[in-house]
């Protein structure tokens, strides 16, 4: 289901991220992608919560990930023109690894 959101700046999406950052390590691979197509798919772009991913994304070892987490990870931080030097460098290196 694809979702929208009038009110970008709202208690509960805000609520949600501070929970996803302050639990973060217990991500999987798949769940750090789904939270960041999921930002995506509402165009909310939470610096936090973005830098949260993007360093987890550093800390992992590229070889926890799948092709789909790595392409939804691109995907997603394109379309929320997120730039993070090191996870973008990390994950283009994983894509290369993972072909």
């Amino acid at each position: 289901a694809y979702g929208t959101l009038l009110h970008k700046q709202n208690d509960i999406v805000r609520a949600l991220n501070w929970e996803v950052m302050r639990q973060i390590e217990w991500f999987s691979p798949q769940g750090l992608s789904n939270v960041a197509w999921g930002l995506s798919a509402i165009e909310y772009r939470d610096m936090k919560a973005l830098t949260c991913i993007s360093e987890e994304v550093i800390r992992r070892p590229l070889e926890q990930m799948t092709p789909p987490d790595v392409s939804t990870l691109l995907y997603s931080f394109a379309v929320l023109a997120w730039m993070h030097d090191g996870a973008l460098a990390k994950l283009r290196r994983g894509g290369r690894h993972l072909l």
